[in-house]
């Protein structure tokens, strides 16, 4: 009797312990269990995006919304600029990810730094991009003119300053860099103490909407194959910066993307299952990011956009395989390619009396003739078909 009252409340003990433990677990079991379920993400804690510390908080919006009792723990590290970032995520024990500047890589390889990051990071999503807003003096007409000029940067070692260094480098200005605040910048450089100042930041930026325009303006930059080996197209408008363009003006930049950025480790080893696996819940909870109360930066993620100089992390290629989704940049390179039409026409003076809608017309009936492709090209595609029809396209085996 008393042998079965025992087992009784073995048995009662057992049912009321928690899944998946079979009685009181050891202290190498609990040290275990934790770091098993714990990813790290490491982050610019100075990014100067939307305001000091937008990545840790994006970060800590990851924790809160993925995190799941004994199967997944995201912790959010602070580092200090993208350099360092990139160190702790190639080196650093038990960081995973990051949220790096995407132009990080041509620097690193420019400055011949860390050349393990060129082949195993990865990216999983652009978060939002920065276009450079770059504040001069009205006499400066082109960049070019930077050269051997004073140009702040923001602070040492910051993102900012990062950024402008690779920037001037792939463009082949060599100004000379200096470091202030953004606010002591821009006096610096209406009083003349610098011809520009370099300030990147997703677009409208209130802070440059904020600065008195008289005597300033935003500067032009140039776009070739080169720059985008590492840069995407922006445009700055007189709509978002009437202080600084004129109205009915753009101003074509460029711009990086803040990625959400991921060590590749081997497949087929237990750590790239586990990334694999936070991965895969990340992109399961994309429109649940981007509606309130997150932060607001979540509704500029690209998902599917393609970043120069990077690779995309093989989880998220076989994902979206499988769930297309139309690049979010292709409204935004298509007002774009109308703004550089737009003001191609006006600056040649052409067209300069008729309003936005006629030049949308005009441009949508050029959309149209680019699809089509020229008279002379598609005759020559029709006598090419002609010409073939009835025999298999070369290297087809029927």
């Amino acid at each position: 009797m008393l042998r079965q009252s025992l087992t009784g409340l073995a048995l009662l003990a057992l049912s009321v312990l928690p899944a998946g433990t079979t009685g009181a677990q050891s202290e190498a079991e609990i040290r275990e269990q934790v770091n098993r379920s714990t990813i790290s993400i490491v982050t610019d804690g100075a990014g100067e995006a939307y305001g000091t510390g937008t990545d840790i908080v994006l970060a800590g919006d990851m924790a809160a919304m993925l995190d799941k009792e004994n199967e997944l723990r995201i912790l959010p590290i602070m580092s200090y600029g993208p350099v360092q970032t990139v160190r702790d995520l190639l080196y650093l024990r038990g960081i995973d990810f990051a949220m790096v500047h995407s132009d990080v890589l041509a620097h690193l390889k420019r400055k011949k730094l860390y050349p393990s990051a060129q082949t195993r990071l990865r990216y999983i999503v652009n978060l939002y991009d920065e276009p450079f807003h770059i504040v001069a003096r009205k006499e400066i007409r082109q960049v070019k003119q930077l050269a051997g000029r004073k140009v702040v940067v923001g602070k040492p070692g910051s993102g900012g300053e990062m950024s402008a260094q690779t920037l001037f480098a792939v463009l082949g200005v060599k100004p000379e860099l200096v470091h202030h605040d953004w606010t002591t910048g821009v006096e610096k450089v209406r009083s003349g103490d610098a011809a520009a100042m370099v300030y990147p930041a997703p677009t409208p930026s209130s802070f440059v909407q904020g600065i008195d325009g008289e005597g300033l303006h935003l500067l032009q930059l140039p776009a070739s194959k080169t720059l985008f080996k590492t840069y995407r197209r922006a445009a700055l408008t007189g709509e978002d910066y009437p202080n600084l363009v004129s109205a009915g003006q753009t101003v074509q930049t460029l711009a990086f993307g803040v990625l959400l950025a991921v060590y590749d480790w081997q497949p087929n080893t237990p750590r790239y299952a586990r990334v694999a696996k936070v991965v895969e819940r990340f992109l399961a909870n994309l429109d649940a990011f981007r509606a309130p109360p997150w932060h607001p930066a979540w509704g500029r993620m690209e998902v599917a956009a393609a970043m120069p100089g990077w690779k995309r992390f093989k989880p998220v290629q076989d994902w979206l395989a499988k769930n297309p989704q139309k690049p979010k940049g292709d409204v935004a390179l298509e007002r774009e390619q109308f703004e550089a039409f737009q003001s191609f026409l006006r600056s040649q003076g052409r067209l300069r009396d008729v309003k936005d809608e006629g030049l949308k017309k005009l441009f949508q009936e050029f959309q149209e003739w680019q699809k089509r492709g020229p008279p002379r090209a598609r005759s020559d595609a029709a006598q090419r078909a002609g010409s073939d029809r009835g025999a298999a396209p070369q290297g087809v085996v029927r």
